[in-house]
């Protein structure tokens, strides 16, 4: 199982249980979401910055 997929399996069986999570809980994961977003978009761009220098 590739590593995405992990994670999509990981976020539905999230899904599944969020009935048992306060408000604070489901807050904060959403915010460590946000977060991993936040960091992959900041790696992306210097992943394309760092190859359009080398070219």
């Amino acid at each position: 199982m590739s590593a995405k997929n992990e994670v999509l399996c990981r976020v539905e069986n999230w899904r599944v249980q969020t009935f048992e999570l306060s408000d604070a809980d489901v807050d904060r994961f959403g915010q460590t979401i946000r977060n991993w977003e936040k960091q992959v978009a900041e790696r992306q761009k210097k992943n394309e910055r760092d190859r359009g220098m080398k070219r």
